[in-house]
Parts: C-alpha cells; structure tokens; sequence
C-alpha cells in the first residue's frame, strides 16, 4: 500500500509468515537484478511473451 510505514509493512508480511530478514534478502536480490544488464534483457523478453 503506498504511504505504508515500513514497520507496518513488516508486520503485514510477518502475519503471513514472511521473516524481516526474508524480506530484506529478496530486495537485495532485485536490486541485483536490476543492476545486471543481461538479467534486464531476459526480464523484459519473458514479459513480453
């Protein structure tokens, strides 16, 4: 939800299951692959199909 605190956020996805470090582990690997030129080519081909 935009404008949802990061605490809020967190708590959200611990009701779910989901650990703070799970979450901090899966944004550090988007930026990864946002950061990867190939990994943007293959991103963007898989989507347009």
């Amino acid at each position: 939800k935009k404008g949802m605190k990061a605490a809020d956020l967190l708590s959200q996805y611990a009701a779910t299951g989901f650990q703070a470090s799970e979450f901090s582990r899966a944004v550090e690997v988007m930026r990864l692959m946002r950061s990867d030129k190939q990994c943007v080519k293959i991103l963007a081909f898989t989507a347009n199909l």
